[in-house]
């Protein structure tokens, strides 16, 4: 974002086709890009601006029309920019780009560029059988709202002998958009952190604390380091695992199994649902309480906390429309730790213990890592290498939550 005399600059940022294909986004990394529609309007507020000129494109439309619900009553302008300060969109530099070619024998608006496959899908009227309710955030991803059965059927087979890495997370947009969901605009509305405090404006409030990693990083071991500290220091700690295992758990894990196979893919999206119900669950059993005792715990840590959900919702389903709505209701934490491990080592200490999961496998540990990274680099939170000495990640610890304890104190 950039503030001219004649209004605040935005640049949407990547959308479902940089999800699927990371790589491009490298290739057009140049773009000042806005995050969503709080941080746009916030900037626009903050540097007192009466207009906001985004970038055209499909995702500038999505955006557009995302500030312009947000803002009805504020007095600002929203447009696409006139004067095009901002250059091209991506969507336009990647069409004209002079290496990209066509895709012999697929959908005739299919092209590649770089080994990297995209549709062009600018709005267009075509006859035939309608297989999608296509959002303009979808561009590239799709080839439009009409394809037939047998190019639908040779593009995923290119996928598969091509790019098998993004064949599930294609599958996972494209049953988004033939239900008319928009998963780009929903990022873009949805806050940065969810949550909103426990007992937050009614008086004492828990200090809460949050840690988070993949399956083997050590998550237990600094939770009792960081308990036993705070404890001798005199603050009453309740801890808590609002990502669980039992009966909810046992239930995923047998969905996730009958998937295998690219069987009974109906169940995949399911499972997600149903680990969030048992967070939701936990929530009400546990911490709605909280907010009306009149002496709460002095600090609350959690084992894992909501990034864990946004990190498996990414990692696993690719997109989790309902995960952030759904955990608006759990307390902002007022520190994350994040525990990161790479693959390799965590399935090294993972070997060690006698129960396994069906995630614990080199593919689906990468994606929870990597997406619970992009969590922790979009909310602030603390990212520790967890095959530091646990003397040295406890100090590192303890120093952060020290200096959160010189601005707070229990019942204020």
């Amino acid at each position: 974002m950039s503030q001219p005399a004649d209004g605040l600059l935005v640049v949407p940022p990547p959308g479902p086709l940089c999800w699927l294909f990371p790589e491009l986004e490298a290739r057009f990394d140049d773009e000042p890009v806005a995050v969503g529609v709080e941080p746009v309007l916030e900037a626009a507020m903050g540097a007192g601006a009466q207009r906001i000129r985004v970038q055209a494109g499909p995702r500038g439309a999505v955006l557009i029309s995302a500030l312009r619900q947000a803002c009805r009553r504020r007095g600002l302008g929203i447009a696409v920019d006139p004067t095009e300060a901002l250059g091209p969109s991506f969507e336009a530099r990647l069409f004209e780009h002079p290496d990209r070619r066509a895709l012999d024998g697929l959908h005739p608006r299919a092209w590649e560029l770089g080994g990297v496959p995209f549709f062009d899908t600018d709005p267009f009227v075509e006859t035939g059988r309608v297989h999608t309710r296509l959002q303009p955030s979808f561009w590239g991803v799709l080839p439009g709202d009409v394809w037939t059965d047998a190019e639908r059927t040779a593009w995923l087979g290119h996928l598969a002998a091509r790019r098998p890495d993004v064949r599930l997370g294609f599958l996972a947009l494209e049953n988004l958009a033939l239900a008319g969901l928009d998963p780009y605009r929903e990022m873009l509305e949805a806050p940065v952190v969810p949550g909103a405090g426990v007992g937050q404006g009614r008086g004492a409030r828990p200090l809460i604390l949050g840690v988070d990693g993949i399956d083997g990083a050590g998550k237990s071991t600094c939770l009792d380091g960081l308990e036993r500290w705070l404890t001798a220091r005199g603050l009453r700690v309740a801890r808590h695992k609002i990502y669980r295992h039992g009966v909810f758990h046992e239930t995923v894990t047998d969905m996730t199994r009958a998937c295998a196979g690219d069987r009974a893919l109906h169940l995949w999206p399911l499972q997600r649902h149903v680990k969030l119900v048992d967070s939701l669950k936990y929530r009400v059993e546990h911490l709605d309480d909280l907010v009306s005792v009149a002496d709460p715990p002095d600090v609350l840590l959690f084992d894992r906390y909501v990034e864990t959900h946004l990190a498996a919702g990414a990692g696993r389903y690719h997109h989790d429309p309902q995960a952030r709505l759904l955990l608006q209701s759990y307390p902002r934490a007022d520190r994350v730790f994040v525990l990161d491990l790479p693959v390799e080592e965590s399935l090294r200490r993972l070997a060690r213990r006698s129960e396994r999961t069906v995630d614990e496998n080199p593919y689906m540990l990468g994606r929870f890592r990597d997406a619970l990274l992009d969590v922790a680099r979009a909310s602030g939170h603390v990212v520790l290498d967890a095959r530091l000495p646990v003397e040295e990640i406890e100090r590192r610890v303890r120093a952060e939550v020290e200096e959160l304890l010189t601005r707070w104190r229990p019942g204020a």
